[in-house]
């Protein structure tokens, strides 16, 4: 029979145990960047060679080309091993993110289901007054966020068609810009709710509005930097406003890349942020799964991303000849991107976050020879892919366009000018002379005048102005 053991030698042992434990479970902890990222050096130093032809396809050195890339970090396993900047852009420099405003969106419709501020089965109506509802009352939460509202809308920007014709510009910089959801709101629904994907800035202003509506008006105001921002660290963070109070949900997100990618790693942890559960569960699959609405239209579109609810993902399409969007990543890869070369990329496989932004007012890299470039640098075999018949580039809009707006393509412009060239020195902080370069426009050569908190763009008896409301609210065209 063994004998007892002896009670110092049984507390000594169980301290030991305990301590070893401890040790486990510290090193088995996640390192979240709530404060700032980690960086791995090693990275760097063990692919100097992949990394020169890297640098080479993304930050060519040559004034000629038209990839213009400003900032690119990548994070692997929770750690930076690669960041650079250019064209004036530093660490600290907030940048316009553009559409990738669009899956923050996203995640401000989770939280707000999370709190049961609203259900995606709800209808716009009980959250938003639209004057002569009529069936536009069958327009859904999920609607909007799955952009399958069937609202008519022109998705057209200034190097396609005329800016007369395009609702987003009608509603960012013409008559609509000053209360843009309800602008939105006035156009005819004209396809089913639910069965017609089509891709449009329009319906995230409407989003926001229905937001704003579920938290009662002004309590939503706070919501973005409460629960989203200050919970992922994301302290550069901004969503501009219209003079209405609502966010623009579309467009107008400046953050640095650095905070950008934390938004992507709570992606990439499944909604989850230091061990709290941000987004609802099943979230993340069901906004990087193709959504039914993209599926009924794929073959018809001939797009060149499948469309999850308010994020691109990399799946195989049927319809589509089972070809992936880059073929130069996993398929499990999915994005936001932007406007002029914006993107963020989250890769569950790699364990990676990919943020770049850019100023490509011309057609630059392009995502698929991006995310190639990308796989190489990280040893990704990219699969040999061959599509039966070409797919056509992404199409915006509807075959039924709304009427002409009542703008005129010079107020538009300008409109354009103040509010961008406001929002570049007062939220990215950028120099004058870099934001005169950011807003030029070759077909409209206005006077702009600085002066201490707005920005006057003017050419002839035109004017437009914008103002910077401070550093929570960011710039909003007069």
């Amino acid at each position: 029979m063994m004998k007892p053991i002896p009670s110092k030698i049984f507390n000594f042992l169980f301290i030991l145990s305990f301590g070893v434990f401890s040790t486990l479970l510290k090193a088995d902890e996640k390192k979240w960047p709530t404060q700032d990222w980690e960086t791995n050096p090693n990275f760097k130093e063990a692919h100097e060679k992949e990394i020169a032809a890297f640098e080479a396809a993304l930050f060519p050195n040559d004034e000629k080309s038209t990839t213009k890339t400003d900032g690119l970090v990548l994070i692997k396993d929770g750690k930076i091993i690669y960041e650079k900047y250019s064209n004036g852009y530093k660490a600290e420099n907030r940048h316009s993110t553009w559409s990738i405003t669009k899956s923050l969106m996203n995640s401000l419709a989770a939280i707000a289901v999370r709190d049961k501020k609203l259900a995606l089965e709800d209808s716009i109506c009980k959250y938003v007054k639209i004057k002569d509802a009529g069936n536009r009352c069958d327009v859904k939460v999920k609607h909007l966020v799955e952009w399958s509202s069937g609202y008519q809308w022109s998705e057209e920007y200034e190097a396609s068609g005329s800016p007369t014709e395009s609702s987003v510009m009608a509603m960012l910089y013409g008559v609509g810009h000053k209360d843009m959801a309800t602008f939105v709101g006035a156009h005819p629904v004209q396809e089913t709710p639910g069965q017609h994907w089509e891709y449009s800035s329009g319906e995230l202003v409407l989003l926001a509005s229905v937001l704003r509506g579920a938290y009662g008006g002004k309590d939503f105001d706070g919501v973005p930097k409460k629960d989203l921002f200050d919970v992922l660290g994301m302290k550069t963070a901004l969503v501009e406003r219209d003079n209405a109070g609502t966010l623009v949900g579309a467009s107008y997100l400046f953050t640095t890349p650095r905070d950008l990618a934390k938004y992507g790693f709570l992606f990439l942890n499944d909604g989850v942020w230091e061990g709290k559960q941000v987004l609802p569960q099943d979230w993340v699959k069901y906004s990087t799964t193709p959504t039914d609405a993209y599926l009924s239209r794929a073959k018809e579109l001939g797009v060149e991303n499948a469309a999850g609810a308010l994020w691109w993902v990399n799946r195989k399409v049927r319809d589509l000849n089972n070809r992936r969007s880059w073929p130069g990543l996993p398929e499990d890869a999915y994005a936001a991107q932007g406007h002029w070369g914006q993107s963020l990329i989250v890769v569950p496989s790699l364990n990676l976050v990919a943020v770049r932004t850019a100023e490509e007012k011309q057609k630059g890299i392009g995502m698929e020879k991006y995310t190639a470039e990308l796989g190489k640098l990280l040893g990704v075999k990219a699969e040999v892919e061959e599509a039966a018949v070409p797919l056509k580039p992404l199409s915006h809009g509807k075959k039924t366009k709304p009427k002409a707006y009542k703008n005129m393509e010079v107020t538009i412009g300008l409109g354009f000018m103040a509010k961008e060239m406001c929002s570049c020195l007062f939220v990215a902080k950028r120099t004058e002379k870099e934001c005169r370069n950011y807003v030029k426009m070759q077909q409209l050569d206005p006077t702009i005048v600085v002066k201490e908190k707005s920005v006057e763009a003017s050419k002839v008896i035109f004017k437009e102005t914008a103002s910077f409301a401070g550093e929570e609210l960011g710039c909003v065209l007069n």
